[in-house]
C-alpha cells in the first residue's frame, strides 16, 4: 500500500517548526514501512520501520537518513535527532501497548 502522510517536524530551541509530506510505502510481506520526502525543511530524509517477529512479540527497528537544507540547521539538529528517535520510538511502543492490549 502506498499513501501520502502529513508529518511535523518541531525544535523549539531553534524556532523550528514545519509540516512536510511524506510518500509512505508499506509492504505486509516485507514487514517494513518506508516514508520519504524531499519537501522543507529536508533536502531529503527516508525512515525504514523493520517489525520482525520475536517469540510472542516483535523486535521493531528503526533507521532514519535525513539532510537539512539549512546546514546551520543541519549541525543544531544533529545532536537533537537521537532524542527525537527515542521519542517517536518510545511513542510507537506505547500505542502498540494500548492496540496489543484491546486485541488480545
Amino acid at each position: 500500500e502506498t499513501f501520502d502522510a502529513e508529518l511535523a517536524v518541531s525544535y523549539p530551541k531553534l524556532g523550528l517548526s514545519e509540516s512536510f509530506i511524506s510518500r509512505v510505502e508499506t509492504n505486509s510481506a516485507k514487514r517494513t514501512v518506508q516514508a520519504r520526502s524531499s519537501d522543507a525543511p529536508f533536502r531529503s530524509i527516508e525512515t525504514t520501520w523493520q517489525i520482525t517477529p520475536s517469540g510472542s512479540g516483535a523486535d521493531v527497528s528503526i533507521y532514519i537518513d535525513y539532510a537539512f537544507r539549512n546546514p546551520f540547521i543541519q549541525l543544531a539538529a544533529g545532536g537533537l535527532m537521537d532524542v527525537a528517535i527515542s521519542k517517536v520510538m518510545a511513542s510507537f511502543e506505547a500505542r502498540a501497548l494500548v492496540i496489543n492490549k484491546t486485541t488480545v
